[in-house]
């Protein structure tokens, strides 16, 4: 983070590539490190990896006709270690963190994110502290950040009081923090499911991706990747449009770009779902979110708790898929834009499902 307490992004040099150099990526094998050339570990040998990426385009051939969409595509990152998308940055960010000499992070989560990044200290050899609200403590984040060698601390009040809370007292301890837009290199791994869907779909973009949004590091990164891959030459057509969905009633990034508001200036009429990932009552870094994801198309959607909790069974039933709670609200927000004629019918859709549903056994 920058000392005037804004985000760092990294940059790299986006001269446009060959079509041999974009042929020869083929031959690299089909995982988040596919794109090394685009992500900041300058040296492999500081690589932490446990296999993630390569995640599969799963096509929604029962449900998608049944909300009105004939070509829709579940990208399923519950497929990656731990079981969620975290995993993604996670890998780049111990990596790069590690190469630069940092030895003891500090991790403030609601589960999934301290899971990933306790995984892959382990992995690296390097010391986690992570801080969980006390308030509603998701027991699965608690116990597995803690199977990996985590120091698991447990934070008096809600989110917004013992986030600030936790990263003070990790700072006091020697730890560097680590969350959402705390440095720059999370967001780099998380950009490669961009990267990974216009791979998928012969460097090309689908007409919409929908994704459920918590933080934003994701959404900032798959804008990022597609004006990315833009400048390098890589992006045939045009630029896909972003739809990130909320929690009803604790929506502020959603609120502000329906509201066509500048900054996320929101009061939560809620602060609990069964979709904790995307129940947000304070949006931080706004300032970098809006402008970022407005450079392409995008529509904010919410989903309520009745359509997430009906869309984690539709899916399951029909097309054997256990998705996340934030995933189906992702799957509601693509069939309300279909039947309010914001999306078309023959639009491809790409729905992020961020977690596999086996994160959430209390919902099953």
């Amino acid at each position: 983070m920058c000392t005037c307490g804004g985000a760092l992004l990294q940059e790299y040099d986006l001269s446009p590539i060959s079509a041999e150099e974009r042929d020869g990526l083929a031959s690299r094998p089909f995982n988040l490190w596919r794109y090394q050339r685009w992500l900041p570990v300058a040296d492999e040998a500081h690589i932490v990896t446990l296999g993630e990426g390569g995640t599969p385009l799963v096509p929604l051939r029962k449900l998608g006709p049944a909300i009105g969409l004939s070509d829709v595509w579940i990208k399923d990152e519950g497929r990656n270690p731990t079981g969620t998308f975290k995993a993604r940055g996670a890998s780049v960010a111990v990596s790069r963190l590690v190469e630069l000499g940092y030895r003891k992070l500090a991790m403030p989560t609601v589960g999934s994110g301290g899971s990933a990044w306790s995984a892959y200290a382990s992995r690296a050899g390097i010391q986690i502290l992570v801080g969980l609200p006390d308030q509603d403590l998701p027991v699965l984040g608690s116990l597995e950040s803690a199977a990996y060698g985590a120091q698991v601390r447990r934070v008096p009040g809600r989110l917004a009081e013992a986030f600030p809370r936790f990263k003070q007292e990790s700072i006091d301890q020697g730890a560097t923090p680590v969350g959402a837009f705390q440095e720059p290199y999370r967001l780099e791994g998380e950009k490669t499911i961009g990267y990974e869907i216009a791979d998928q779909f012969g460097w090309s973009a689908p007409d919409w991706i929908i994704w459920p949004t918590g933080g934003a590091v994701g959404l900032v990164g798959l804008a990022k990747a597609f004006l990315e891959l833009e400048a390098l030459g890589l992006l045939k057509g045009k630029r896909p449009g972003l739809v990130p969905v909320q929690v009803q009633g604790c929506s502020p990034l959603v609120d502000a770009l329906q509201s066509g508001k500048e900054r996320c200036d929101y009061q939560a009429a809620i602060l609990e779902s069964i979709a904790p990932g995307i129940t947000v009552s304070n949006q931080a870094f706004d300032d970098l979110i809006l402008p970022m994801i407005r450079q392409l198309p995008v529509q904010g959607a919410t989903a309520d708790e009745s359509a997430i909790r009906h869309f984690m069974t539709e899916v399951a039933r029909s097309e054997g898929l256990l998705i996340s709670p934030e995933g189906a609200a992702a799957v509601a927000a693509a069939a309300q834009l279909r039947e309010g004629g914001l999306i078309s019918e023959t639009d491809s859709v790409v729905i992020v499902n961020t977690a596999t549903g086996l994160r959430y056994p209390h919902l099953l």
